[in-house]
């Protein structure tokens, strides 16, 4: 009974983990993408001459 009962917690800690592995991973894309988006507006603007 013990067995059983200590055997689905591993998948689910496994799971949780994945899970926030992937929030964090995904948070980190988006804010190198709004860091991208900027560096390039920051160079179209230079290019123009817009200050």
């Amino acid at each position: 009974m013990d067995e059983e009962k200590t055997v689905p917690s591993h998948p689910a800690k496994i799971e949780n983990f994945f899970g926030r592995l992937l929030h964090l991973s995904l948070i980190s894309l988006g804010l190198w993408k709004l860091v991208e988006i900027l560096l390039w507006v920051w160079e179209n603007v230079e290019i123009k001459g817009i200050h």
